[in-house]
């Protein structure tokens, strides 16, 4: 009774080792490496006579359970196959093909690629229309999986075969340290998981076989995570990865060089003054002309413009001249008629 109390302690505190180690996703996070802790140590003694219990598989099919003393760390295996170089490097390479057929270079190009040991990942190929010299214009986009020793083999190939190279690029990425920092997670997982498969035989309430089976399924989750990881990788060491594009050449275009003209006497100077004089005046008189339309609509609102401002100023004129003449009074208007009258009757004074 005692032993399964025990036992029952240490499971609950593998559980929430084993969750926390989980959902880090790390190494250094699992539940192997708590159990090296000292004030987990009480764990390690409560979990290691049932562990040291169990019968050990050996190499023919049974694998050897962690016991007390390797609780925590992780079992030496066969060392990485790194491509006998030590190093794993995964080859990305890019090429342009010149051809005045694209049709035919498309075929030519698939043929080229089997006989390197090849295959085409992904085409993208516009067929264009026949002109009248018979070629065949369009584009085109071949990406093609081939081992790294035939990468060479096929470029030089398709330079000879499919039409003229006219581009080459390639890149390498040393993936070595993931794949080793892969392998080493997935030990620890793997270990992880036999520790609590054999918790789980021994468990006895079924809130215990629960709790077992959801922790050894997120580790499981994790270990085939890594698992498609490393398969990933590997397949990009394993083949190298060319992007072959297919461009359109008119069958007979060659760079035109330009023409260098070694007399530079007077001639040639006047020559090149004129050119610059003639080019000069090209450019004023299609400005002018462009501006044209513009200056036309311009002078016409600016002529509408001047002359209202005309009329307004003289009629301003108009009207300060008035205002500057005297206002004559009643009396002065009313002696005025008298004497009006009066020069009426008497008669014009001699």
């Amino acid at each position: 009774m005692r032993r399964l109390t025990k036992n029952t302690t240490a499971l609950a505190v593998l559980v929430v080792l084993g969750v926390s180690a989980c959902s880090s996703g790390g190494a250094n996070d699992s539940s192997l490496g708590s159990l090296d802790d000292p004030d987990n140590q009480f764990v390690a003694d409560s979990v290691s006579p049932a562990i040291d219990s169990e019968s050990t598989r050996d190499e023919s099919g049974e694998a050897p359970v962690a016991n007390e003393s390797t609780a925590g760390s992780v079992a030496p295996s066969a060392p990485l196959n790194l491509d006998g170089y030590g190093r794993a490097i995964a080859v990305e390479a890019g090429v342009v093909i010149g051809t005045p057929n694209i049709r035919q270079a498309v075929d030519d190009a698939l043929v080229v690629v089997r006989q390197n040991n090849g295959s085409v990942y992904n085409a993208d190929v516009n067929i264009g229309d026949v002109l009248e010299d018979g070629s065949v214009n369009g584009s085109g986009r071949l990406t093609v999986k081939v081992p790294p020793r035939d990468l060479d083999a096929l470029i030089a190939d398709l330079d000879q075969t499919a039409g003229t190279l006219l581009g080459r690029t390639q890149s390498s990425d040393d993936v070595t340290e993931q794949l080793i920092d892969i392998d080493i997670r997935l030990r620890v997982e793997r270990t992880t998981i036999e520790q609590f498969e054999v918790l789980l035989a021994e468990a006895s309430t079924f809130s215990d076989i629960v709790t077992i089976q959801q922790v050894i399924t997120e580790h499981t989750i994790v270990v085939e995570q890594l698992l498609a990881t490393q398969r990933n990788i590997e397949q990009r060491v394993e083949l190298s990865t060319l992007t072959i594009d297919l461009l359109y050449v008119a069958p007979g275009a060659v760079a035109e060089e330009p023409v260098i003209n070694e007399d530079d006497g007077i001639t040639d100077a006047f020559r090149s003054g004129w050119d610059v004089f003639a080019g000069i005046m090209f450019a004023l008189g299609f400005v002018l002309a462009v501006a044209t339309p513009f200056i036309i609509v311009a002078a016409i609102v600016l002529s509408i413009i001047w002359l209202f401002d005309r009329r307004r100023r003289a009629r301003a004129r108009r009207a300060a001249g008035l205002d500057h003449l005297p206002i004559p009074s009643p009396a002065d208007s009313s002696e005025a008629a008298d004497q009006t009258d009066d020069d009426a009757l008497t008669g014009p004074r001699s």
